[in-house]
């Protein structure tokens, strides 16, 4: 029934030849489309793109048996929505190497797994939505989260006054010193504040002997469980460090009493 909708019919009398595509593909992993969701078997939808081209016409009908998380489809689909900036890089490597220029528009994809997670990511990556409509409820729900919780994530600029917004916070394990059993903690003690690297030296700041993780002592904490209501222990963490942005500008700060 997919194929009577959306297929076309074949014409016996025009050929089809296509010269083994042989490119190498390098993509990274950072596309906004492939980060939306993960899968153990996925591959960017970029790398898939140019065999579409390659070996399809537009409005051709491409089926992956083994679909996984459904890239092929979103790199069918890509292949009729693709930017100018990407089209123009693409065609230009495909000069460069000899090929002819590719014929971009969609192509229909059938994608089948037997997993059915796979097949509830594949629908969510492919099946068709109104992106403004979604685009408006999306941010219209972050406003109201913003609303309601995003005071926990303001921090007081430096300057006094300017209030910034929390990327993350820092938290540090806090030790016993072997030596004077003062508290030790470990970032402030061991970190390289310029390097960003954990010294190999370590000195208590109270006595000054050289200390390591393996010599102090872990210090713990007890709690209740919210889950059981009983009492269990963790270890003791301090915050040591405020990373914060104010408009596009990132800061770091140590905590202090006001945040």
């Amino acid at each position: 029934d997919f194929i009577k909708a959306y297929g076309k019919s074949h014409d016996p009398s025009v050929p089809y030849h296509r010269d083994p595509f042989a490119v190498d593909s390098s993509v990274g992993k950072t596309d906004a489309l492939y980060k939306a969701h993960g899968y153990h078997t996925k591959v960017p939808h970029l790398a898939i793109v140019p065999s579409i081209l390659h070996y399809t016409e537009p409005g051709d009908i491409v089926l992956d048996g083994f679909s996984g998380s459904g890239m092929t489809g979103v790199a069918a689909q890509f292949c009729g929505t693709a930017p100018a900036k990407y089209r123009s890089e693409l065609e230009q490597d495909w000069k460069t190497t000899g090929h002819s220029p590719p014929k971009w528009g969609p192509r229909r994809v059938v994608l089948n797994d037997l997993g059915p997670a796979a097949t509830f990511i594949s629908a969510g990556y492919n099946l068709p939505f109104d992106v403004d409509t979604f685009d408006s409820t999306a941010q219209a729900i972050l406003k109201t989260v913003d609303d309601e919780l995003g005071w926990m994530y303001e921090t007081l600029h430096t300057d006094g006054k300017t209030k910034g917004r929390v990327n993350f916070t820092v938290w540090s394990e806090v030790f016993s010193c072997s030596d004077c059993a003062r508290d030790v903690v470990f970032v402030d003690a061991a970190l390289d504040p310029v390097t960003k690297r954990i010294a190999e030296e370590i000195r208590c700041p109270h006595c000054g002997c050289e200390v390591s993780k393996e010599t102090m002592t872990l210090q713990m904490e007890s709690f209740v469980d919210p889950s059981t209501q009983e009492i269990a222990k963790r270890p003791r963490r301090r915050p040591v460090l405020i990373e914060y942005r104010v408009g596009k500008s990132r800061y770091e700060k140590r905590p202090t009493s006001q945040i």
